[in-house]
Protein backbone atom coordinates (compact mmCIF):
# COMPACT_ATOMS: atom_id res chain seq x y z
CA UNK A 1 0.00 0.00 0.00
CA UNK A 2 2.78 2.39 0.95
CA UNK A 3 4.83 1.40 -2.11
CA UNK A 4 1.76 1.91 -4.30
CA UNK A 5 1.16 5.38 -2.83
CA UNK A 6 4.78 6.41 -3.35
CA UNK A 7 4.74 5.08 -6.91
CA UNK A 8 1.53 6.96 -7.65
CA UNK A 9 2.97 10.17 -6.18
CA UNK A 10 6.15 9.85 -8.25
CA UNK A 11 4.10 9.22 -11.39
CA UNK A 12 1.98 12.31 -10.73
CA UNK A 13 5.10 14.43 -10.22
CA UNK A 14 6.64 13.11 -13.43
CA UNK A 15 3.44 13.85 -15.36
CA UNK A 16 3.37 17.36 -13.92
CA UNK A 17 7.01 17.92 -14.85
CA UNK A 18 6.35 16.64 -18.39
CA UNK A 19 3.37 19.02 -18.81
CA UNK A 20 5.43 21.93 -17.49
CA UNK A 21 8.29 21.02 -19.83
CA UNK A 22 5.90 20.91 -22.81
CA UNK A 23 4.52 24.33 -21.87
CA UNK A 24 8.04 25.75 -21.65
CA UNK A 25 8.98 24.30 -25.04
CA UNK A 26 5.77 25.65 -26.60
CA UNK A 27 6.40 29.12 -25.18
CA UNK A 28 9.99 29.02 -26.39
CA UNK A 29 8.86 28.05 -29.91
CA UNK A 30 6.31 30.87 -29.92
CA UNK A 31 8.96 33.40 -28.86
CA UNK A 32 11.34 32.08 -31.53
CA UNK A 33 8.58 32.26 -34.15
CA UNK A 34 7.87 35.90 -33.25
CA UNK A 35 11.59 36.70 -33.32
CA UNK A 36 12.05 35.04 -36.72
CA UNK A 37 9.03 36.89 -38.12
CA UNK A 38 10.40 40.20 -36.77
CA UNK A 39 13.82 39.55 -38.30
CA UNK A 40 12.47 38.36 -41.67
CA UNK A 41 9.95 41.20 -41.87
CA UNK A 42 12.52 43.82 -40.85
CA UNK A 43 15.05 42.64 -43.43
CA UNK A 44 12.40 42.48 -46.16
CA UNK A 45 11.02 45.94 -45.38
CA UNK A 46 14.38 47.70 -44.93
CA UNK A 47 15.92 46.19 -48.07
CA UNK A 48 13.09 47.35 -50.33
CA UNK A 49 12.93 50.82 -48.75
CA UNK A 50 16.40 51.85 -49.89
CA UNK A 51 15.65 50.69 -53.43
CA UNK A 52 12.28 52.45 -53.71
CA UNK A 53 12.85 55.64 -51.69
CA UNK A 54 12.77 57.92 -54.80
CA UNK A 55 9.09 57.04 -55.33
CA UNK A 56 8.28 58.31 -51.83
CA UNK A 57 10.31 61.52 -52.25
CA UNK A 58 8.51 62.40 -55.50
CA UNK A 59 5.12 61.60 -53.94
CA UNK A 60 5.84 63.87 -50.97
CA UNK A 61 6.85 66.73 -53.28
CA UNK A 62 3.62 66.42 -55.25
CA UNK A 63 1.42 66.26 -52.14
CA UNK A 64 3.23 69.13 -50.40
CA UNK A 65 2.90 71.51 -53.35
CA UNK A 66 0.81 74.69 -52.97
CA UNK A 67 0.32 75.11 -56.72
CA UNK A 68 -2.87 74.20 -58.53
CA UNK A 69 -2.77 71.76 -60.21
CA UNK A 70 0.11 70.12 -58.32
CA UNK A 71 3.30 69.34 -60.29
CA UNK A 72 3.58 66.09 -62.19
CA UNK A 73 6.15 63.34 -61.67
CA UNK A 74 8.57 64.62 -64.32
CA UNK A 75 8.43 68.20 -63.05
CA UNK A 76 8.99 67.08 -59.45
CA UNK A 77 12.01 64.95 -60.40
CA UNK A 78 13.47 67.87 -62.40
CA UNK A 79 13.04 70.21 -59.40
CA UNK A 80 14.69 67.76 -57.00
CA UNK A 81 17.63 67.28 -59.38
CA UNK A 82 18.05 71.04 -59.77
CA UNK A 83 18.13 71.73 -56.02
CA UNK A 84 19.73 68.63 -54.50
CA UNK A 85 21.18 66.56 -57.31
CA UNK A 86 20.60 62.83 -57.60
CA UNK A 87 21.09 62.41 -53.83
CA UNK A 88 17.84 64.38 -53.36
CA UNK A 89 15.90 61.36 -54.61
CA UNK A 90 17.13 59.48 -51.55
CA UNK A 91 16.41 62.28 -49.06
CA UNK A 92 15.06 60.87 -45.81
CA UNK A 93 16.46 57.39 -46.48
CA UNK A 94 17.86 56.96 -42.95
CA UNK A 95 14.55 57.56 -41.09
CA UNK A 96 12.72 55.65 -43.83
CA UNK A 97 15.11 52.71 -43.35
CA UNK A 98 14.57 52.77 -39.58
CA UNK A 99 10.82 53.33 -39.88
CA UNK A 100 10.12 50.55 -42.35
CA UNK A 101 12.62 48.12 -40.85
CA UNK A 102 11.12 48.54 -37.37
CA UNK A 103 7.54 48.89 -38.63
CA UNK A 104 7.72 45.84 -40.90
CA UNK A 105 9.38 43.80 -38.16
CA UNK A 106 6.62 44.71 -35.70
CA UNK A 107 3.93 44.10 -38.32
CA UNK A 108 5.10 40.63 -39.33
CA UNK A 109 5.87 39.54 -35.76
CA UNK A 110 2.41 40.58 -34.52
CA UNK A 111 0.40 39.47 -37.55
CA UNK A 112 0.36 35.72 -36.97
CA UNK A 113 -0.49 35.88 -33.22
CA UNK A 114 -3.37 38.28 -33.95
CA UNK A 115 -4.60 36.14 -36.86
CA UNK A 116 -4.49 33.06 -34.63
CA UNK A 117 -6.28 34.75 -31.71
CA UNK A 118 -9.05 36.17 -33.93
CA UNK A 119 -9.59 32.92 -35.83
CA UNK A 120 -9.11 30.25 -33.14
CA UNK A 121 -9.09 32.13 -29.83
CA UNK A 122 -5.55 31.06 -28.93
CA UNK A 123 -1.97 31.30 -30.10
CA UNK A 124 -1.75 28.51 -32.65
CA UNK A 125 1.57 27.02 -33.71
CA UNK A 126 0.93 27.73 -37.40
CA UNK A 127 2.84 30.44 -39.27
CA UNK A 128 1.51 33.55 -41.01
CA UNK A 129 1.95 31.83 -44.38
CA UNK A 130 -0.05 28.79 -43.23
CA UNK A 131 -2.79 31.04 -41.84
CA UNK A 132 -3.05 32.97 -45.11
CA UNK A 133 -3.25 29.69 -47.07
CA UNK A 134 -6.46 28.94 -45.18
CA UNK A 135 -9.71 30.55 -46.26
CA UNK A 136 -10.21 32.59 -43.09
CA UNK A 137 -13.34 34.75 -42.65
CA UNK A 138 -13.06 38.13 -44.38
CA UNK A 139 -13.71 39.98 -41.12
CA UNK A 140 -10.82 38.16 -39.40
CA UNK A 141 -8.33 39.01 -42.15
CA UNK A 142 -9.46 42.66 -42.33
CA UNK A 143 -9.36 43.08 -38.55
CA UNK A 144 -5.94 41.40 -38.18
CA UNK A 145 -4.38 43.61 -40.84
CA UNK A 146 -5.95 46.79 -39.42
CA UNK A 147 -5.03 46.12 -35.77
CA UNK A 148 -1.45 45.08 -36.57
CA UNK A 149 -0.76 48.06 -38.82
CA UNK A 150 -2.33 50.55 -36.38
CA UNK A 151 -0.02 49.43 -33.55
CA UNK A 152 3.04 49.60 -35.81
CA UNK A 153 1.99 53.04 -37.14
CA UNK A 154 1.71 54.43 -33.61
CA UNK A 155 5.16 53.15 -32.61
CA UNK A 156 6.98 54.57 -35.67
CA UNK A 157 4.97 57.81 -36.07
CA UNK A 158 7.78 60.16 -34.87
CA UNK A 159 10.16 58.61 -37.41
CA UNK A 160 7.47 58.97 -40.09
CA UNK A 161 7.17 62.70 -39.33
CA UNK A 162 10.93 63.16 -39.68
CA UNK A 163 11.05 61.09 -42.88
CA UNK A 164 8.34 63.22 -44.48
CA UNK A 165 10.08 66.48 -43.58
CA UNK A 166 13.49 65.30 -44.78
CA UNK A 167 11.93 64.23 -48.10
CA UNK A 168 10.61 67.80 -48.50
CA UNK A 169 13.92 69.53 -47.75
CA UNK A 170 14.35 70.73 -51.35
CA UNK A 171 11.20 72.89 -50.99
CA UNK A 172 11.11 73.78 -47.28
CA UNK A 173 14.81 74.64 -47.04
CA UNK A 174 14.89 73.18 -43.49
CA UNK A 175 17.93 70.94 -43.06
CA UNK A 176 18.14 68.29 -40.36
CA UNK A 177 21.69 67.21 -39.36
CA UNK A 178 20.83 63.59 -38.45
CA UNK A 179 17.96 61.46 -37.27
CA UNK A 180 18.44 61.69 -33.48
CA UNK A 181 19.17 65.43 -33.41
CA UNK A 182 16.17 66.06 -35.66
CA UNK A 183 13.82 64.09 -33.39
CA UNK A 184 15.11 65.99 -30.34
CA UNK A 185 14.67 69.31 -32.18
CA UNK A 186 11.08 68.52 -33.18
CA UNK A 187 10.27 67.35 -29.65
CA UNK A 188 11.79 70.51 -28.16
CA UNK A 189 10.11 73.01 -30.52
CA UNK A 190 6.77 71.28 -31.14
CA UNK A 191 6.40 68.73 -28.34
CA UNK A 192 4.51 65.46 -28.65
CA UNK A 193 2.02 67.16 -30.96
CA UNK A 194 4.79 67.62 -33.52
CA UNK A 195 6.19 64.10 -33.15
CA UNK A 196 2.72 62.59 -33.54
CA UNK A 197 1.31 65.04 -36.08
CA UNK A 198 -0.69 63.23 -38.72
CA UNK A 199 -1.16 60.13 -36.54
CA UNK A 200 -4.95 59.99 -36.97
CA UNK A 201 -4.93 60.23 -40.80
CA UNK A 202 -1.98 57.80 -40.82
CA UNK A 203 -4.09 55.22 -38.95
CA UNK A 204 -7.12 56.06 -41.11
CA UNK A 205 -4.92 55.30 -44.10
CA UNK A 206 -2.90 52.35 -42.79
CA UNK A 207 -5.62 50.41 -40.95
CA UNK A 208 -7.98 49.99 -43.95
CA UNK A 209 -4.99 49.71 -46.30
CA UNK A 210 -3.45 46.85 -44.36
CA UNK A 211 -6.77 45.07 -43.92
CA UNK A 212 -7.58 45.37 -47.64
CA UNK A 213 -4.03 44.45 -48.63
CA UNK A 214 -3.99 41.30 -46.50
CA UNK A 215 -7.38 40.22 -47.86
CA UNK A 216 -6.43 40.91 -51.49
CA UNK A 217 -2.99 39.31 -51.07
CA UNK A 218 -4.29 36.09 -49.51
CA UNK A 219 -7.14 35.82 -52.04
CA UNK A 220 -4.94 36.57 -55.08
CA UNK A 221 -2.16 34.28 -53.86
CA UNK A 222 -4.54 31.42 -53.18
CA UNK A 223 -6.30 31.85 -56.55
CA UNK A 224 -3.06 31.94 -58.56
CA UNK A 225 -1.59 29.04 -56.57
CA UNK A 226 -4.66 26.86 -57.23
CA UNK A 227 -4.46 27.65 -60.95
CA UNK A 228 -0.71 27.07 -61.21
CA UNK A 229 -0.27 24.11 -58.84
CA UNK A 230 -1.20 21.71 -61.62
CA UNK A 231 1.61 23.22 -63.72
CA UNK A 232 4.08 22.97 -60.82
CA UNK A 233 5.13 26.61 -61.15
CA UNK A 234 7.47 28.11 -58.55
CA UNK A 235 5.88 29.98 -55.64
CA UNK A 236 8.19 33.02 -55.76
CA UNK A 237 6.54 34.57 -58.88
CA UNK A 238 3.13 33.88 -57.31
CA UNK A 239 4.08 35.77 -54.12
CA UNK A 240 5.54 38.64 -56.16
CA UNK A 241 2.49 39.02 -58.42
CA UNK A 242 0.02 38.75 -55.53
CA UNK A 243 1.97 41.36 -53.55
CA UNK A 244 2.07 43.79 -56.49
CA UNK A 245 -1.63 43.48 -57.36
CA UNK A 246 -2.77 43.76 -53.74
CA UNK A 247 -0.37 46.62 -52.98
CA UNK A 248 -1.45 48.80 -55.93
CA UNK A 249 -5.16 48.15 -55.43
CA UNK A 250 -5.21 48.84 -51.68
CA UNK A 251 -3.06 51.98 -52.16
CA UNK A 252 -5.43 53.61 -54.66
CA UNK A 253 -8.46 52.88 -52.46
CA UNK A 254 -6.87 54.43 -49.35
CA UNK A 255 -4.89 57.32 -50.87
CA UNK A 256 -6.90 60.41 -49.68
CA UNK A 257 -5.88 60.02 -45.97
CA UNK A 258 -2.23 59.93 -47.09
CA UNK A 259 -2.60 63.38 -48.69
CA UNK A 260 -4.03 64.78 -45.42
CA UNK A 261 -1.27 63.09 -43.37
CA UNK A 262 1.42 64.68 -45.55
CA UNK A 263 -0.16 68.15 -45.23
CA UNK A 264 -0.35 67.87 -41.42
CA UNK A 265 3.21 66.60 -41.03
CA UNK A 266 4.74 69.19 -43.37
CA UNK A 267 2.69 72.18 -42.21
CA UNK A 268 1.71 71.34 -38.63
CA UNK A 269 1.41 75.01 -37.63
CA UNK A 270 -0.64 76.06 -40.66
CA UNK A 271 -3.29 73.34 -40.37
CA UNK A 272 -4.73 73.03 -36.87
CA UNK A 273 -6.94 70.03 -37.58
CA UNK A 274 -7.81 67.30 -40.04
CA UNK A 275 -10.98 69.18 -41.05
CA UNK A 276 -9.05 72.35 -41.95
CA UNK A 277 -6.63 70.28 -44.04
CA UNK A 278 -9.46 68.56 -45.90
CA UNK A 279 -11.15 71.93 -46.51
CA UNK A 280 -7.93 73.48 -47.82
CA UNK A 281 -7.19 70.59 -50.22
CA UNK A 282 -10.72 70.66 -51.59
CA UNK A 283 -10.82 74.46 -51.99
CA UNK A 284 -7.46 74.64 -53.77
CA UNK A 285 -7.41 71.41 -55.78
CA UNK A 286 -10.92 69.96 -55.71
CA UNK A 287 -11.51 66.19 -55.56
CA UNK A 288 -8.41 65.67 -57.69
CA UNK A 289 -6.29 67.01 -54.85
CA UNK A 290 -7.10 64.00 -52.66
CA UNK A 291 -5.35 61.79 -55.23
CA UNK A 292 -2.22 63.93 -55.65
CA UNK A 293 0.84 61.69 -55.89
CA UNK A 294 -1.21 58.52 -56.28
CA UNK A 295 0.83 57.17 -59.22
CA UNK A 296 4.30 57.22 -57.56
CA UNK A 297 2.79 55.97 -54.29
CA UNK A 298 0.87 53.14 -55.98
CA UNK A 299 3.96 52.18 -57.99
CA UNK A 300 6.14 52.20 -54.91
CA UNK A 301 3.64 50.29 -52.79
CA UNK A 302 3.12 47.67 -55.49
CA UNK A 303 6.87 47.04 -55.85
CA UNK A 304 7.52 47.38 -52.11
CA UNK A 305 4.87 44.85 -51.10
CA UNK A 306 5.84 42.52 -53.94
CA UNK A 307 9.51 42.49 -52.89
CA UNK A 308 8.84 42.56 -49.13
CA UNK A 309 6.35 39.70 -49.05
CA UNK A 310 8.41 37.62 -51.50
CA UNK A 311 11.56 38.07 -49.37
CA UNK A 312 9.58 37.42 -46.18
CA UNK A 313 7.96 34.23 -47.54
CA UNK A 314 11.32 32.94 -48.82
CA UNK A 315 13.11 33.68 -45.54
CA UNK A 316 10.37 32.09 -43.44
CA UNK A 317 10.50 29.04 -45.72
CA UNK A 318 14.22 28.65 -45.00
CA UNK A 319 14.07 28.08 -41.26
CA UNK A 320 17.69 26.94 -40.95
CA UNK A 321 18.93 30.28 -42.32
CA UNK A 322 16.71 32.24 -39.92
CA UNK A 323 17.72 30.05 -36.98
CA UNK A 324 21.36 30.90 -37.66
CA UNK A 325 20.50 34.58 -38.10
CA UNK A 326 18.35 34.65 -34.96
CA UNK A 327 21.25 34.67 -32.53
CA UNK A 328 22.64 37.46 -30.37
CA UNK A 329 26.02 37.47 -32.11
CA UNK A 330 24.61 37.62 -35.65
CA UNK A 331 22.04 40.26 -34.66
CA UNK A 332 24.87 42.36 -33.19
CA UNK A 333 26.90 42.05 -36.42
CA UNK A 334 23.81 42.85 -38.53
CA UNK A 335 23.02 46.00 -36.49
CA UNK A 336 26.66 47.10 -36.63
CA UNK A 337 26.72 46.73 -40.42
CA UNK A 338 23.43 48.60 -40.77
CA UNK A 339 24.91 51.45 -38.69
CA UNK A 340 28.03 51.47 -40.91
CA UNK A 341 25.85 51.50 -44.03
CA UNK A 342 23.83 54.49 -42.77
CA UNK A 343 27.03 56.39 -41.91
CA UNK A 344 28.35 55.66 -45.41
CA UNK A 345 25.09 56.95 -46.95
CA UNK A 346 25.37 60.19 -44.95
CA UNK A 347 29.03 60.59 -46.00
CA UNK A 348 28.25 60.02 -49.70
CA UNK A 349 25.36 62.50 -49.53
CA UNK A 350 27.57 65.13 -47.88
CA UNK A 351 30.33 64.67 -50.50
CA UNK A 352 27.75 64.94 -53.29
CA UNK A 353 26.24 68.13 -51.87
CA UNK A 354 29.55 69.90 -51.38
CA UNK A 355 31.28 68.67 -54.54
Amino acid sequence: MVDGGVSSSLSTQQDGAAVENNKTQTQRKQVQAVGKSFLAGGIAGAATTVLLQPFDVVKTHIQGSHTSPPPGIRESVRLIFARQGISGLWAGTTPAFLRVGLGAGLYFSMLNPILSILSTGNLAASSTTENLHKKLPTSVVLAAGAITRSIAAFVVCPITVLKTRMEYEAISGVRYPNTMKALVLIAHTEGLKGLYSGLVPTILRDAPYSGLYLLLYSTTRRTISEWQDSRRSPHMPVNFLAGAVAGASATILTHPPDVIRTKLQLENREYSSIISSIRHVYQVHGIRGFFAGVLPRAGRRALHQAFAWTIYEELMGRTTILEKMFSVRVLYIFCHRVKSYLCTCNLVTSIWQYS
